[in-house]
């Protein structure tokens, strides 16, 4: 149990790569989709969809912060990754707020 915030396991310092390596890809094809003036393809996209996308990505991400908001413990947070870990997450942190068990609180 190292403390100091930067110490990566062997397979966080994969989790960064694989980030690292992805974010370089996806940057590359809209790069490439950009000079190939392939933009009117987003034209097919309906806007509820996008509204819907933009909106599901806010919510994960407002989900996976607010244990720091609140102060909650990992161990508290911690919920299986997979399918349905967004709501089960939601309805964790809901009962830990409800029942007083948030640090600080």
């Amino acid at each position: 149990n190292n403390t100091d915030p930067c110490f990566l396991t062997a397979c966080e310092k994969d989790r960064v790569d694989i980030a690292i390596s992805l974010s370089l890809l996806v940057g590359i094809i809209m790069l490439c989709m950009s000079f190939l003036k392939l933009g009117f393809i987003t034209l097919f996209l309906s806007d509820a969809l996008v509204s819907g996308y933009t909106a599901a990505a806010a919510f994960t991400v407002f989900v996976t912060q607010i244990r720091f908001l609140f102060g909650l413990d990992a161990g508290e947070a911690a919920v299986s990754s997979g399918v349905g870990t967004t709501p089960r997450r939601v309805v964790r942190f809901c009962e830990l707020i409800f029942t007083g068990q948030v640090n600080g609180a």
